[in-house]
């Protein structure tokens, strides 16, 4: 739902967006699982802006594999960019209230 969301508020700008997400990332010690996503997981139009930001440049804490029907990447990575677009649509107040009471739950530790 984050993604889906945020494809339909930032369209053309989400690749950019992700790029300045990924840009801030930074990896946490130790061993996470992988993740794989897919167009039917993050939205078409989400799944070409995401992978379109992953190779724009190499990044020391990014890690990832493509696949082409699928993309390989850690969970940790792949929760920071789900928390960081869920975040920027709540300070846009372009989140549903489901989207809003998610964050806080996230961010209160419920």
């Amino acid at each position: 739902m984050v993604w889906e969301t945020a494809v339909g508020v930032y369209r053309a700008d989400l690749s950019a967006i992700l790029n300045d997400l990924l840009d801030h990332y930074r990896r946490s010690p130790g061993m996470d699982a992988i993740a794989r996503l897919t167009p039917a997981c993050i939205s078409s139009q989400g799944y070409v802006a995401l992978l379109t930001s992953l190779k724009v440049s190499l990044r020391r804490n990014v890690r990832f594999i493509d696949h082409d029907c699928h993309i390989e990447l850690r969970s940790r990575l792949r929760q920071y960019l789900r928390l960081g677009l869920q975040r920027l649509l709540v300070e846009n107040g372009a989140a549903s209230e489901m989207l809003v009471e998610d964050l806080l739950a996230h961010d209160l530790g419920v």
